[in-house]
């Protein structure tokens, strides 16, 4: 799993890239402590291997 951080003047967002996230997601929120007030999900099942 890859964690992409971008940055913009008013926030701050991590991105996770990988395979079976959404399986990892419960993981993903414990390690972070994250709050979610939005959030976006996509899941693409045509992916490419480079991942």
């Amino acid at each position: 799993m890859k964690v992409l951080k971008i940055n913009t003047k008013s926030k701050n967002y991590n991105i996770y890239v990988g395979h079976n996230i959404i399986s990892k997601l419960n993981l993903i929120l414990k390690k972070g402590k994250l709050i979610l007030k939005k959030n976006l999900i996509v899941v693409e099942k045509i992916s490419p291997k480079v991942l």
